[in-house]
């Protein structure tokens, strides 16, 4: 279920798990809003964090990685029409 980004970040806003679950959850919304306009692809979504846990960096990554073929996805699709 999509969850409201939060767009009022600044610098000294550290990343904490709720952040971090939202956009995790998010990607994955939206990979499943994309699936009904182009051709099925797949992204690495991690269970939920709980709050005594910290994403790891390769976590992070997991996330830009996903962000990154969504995008590459939509745009390829959009040269082929």
């Amino acid at each position: 279920m999509w969850q409201e980004p939060k767009l009022n970040w600044v610098k000294a806003d550290p990343v904490n798990i709720e952040d971090y679950n939202r956009i995790k959850n998010n990607l994955a919304e939206l990979r499943e809003m994309a699936i009904r306009l182009y051709p099925e692809f797949s992204i690495t979504v991690n269970p939920d964090k709980a709050r005594s846990d910290y994403p790891y960096a390769d976590e992070i990554n997991q996330l830009e990685e996903n962000l990154e073929t969504i995008r590459k996805i939509g745009r390829a699709s959009c040269r082929e029409r």
